[in-house]
């Protein structure tokens, strides 16, 4: 699974857990391949469509991030998760401050 990140300067935090076609979202499951070529939805934390190449699912969700959030936070490369578990997301603030 891809996950494209799209920052956003907002005071909420996210925890993200892969568990096979499922992500878990502060505790909140969603199968993500039931996104797959919907146009719209109300997903609070999918960010854009949720597209399928050569088998393998991208799904693009918002990072929230402090004000003083460091470039690689607000400049986020996207992120190949090959295994179940807490995915790895970049810092919310600066040293992994929560400011």
């Amino acid at each position: 699974m891809k996950i494209i990140l799209s920052p956003q300067a907002r005071p909420d935090r996210l925890v993200l857990f892969k568990e096979g076609d499922k992500l878990v979202f502060n505790g909140e499951s969603a199968l993500v391949r039931d996104f797959l070529c919907v146009e719209e939805h109300d997903h609070p934390w999918i960010a854009g469509p949720v597209i399928e190449i050569d088998g393998e699912i991208q799904v693009q969700i918002i990072l929230p991030h402090g004000p003083d959030a460091p470039e690689t936070t607000r400049f986020p490369d996207p992120i190949t998760v090959a295994v179940d578990g807490q995915v790895a997301l970049p810092s919310y603030g600066r040293n992994g401050s929560d400011t």
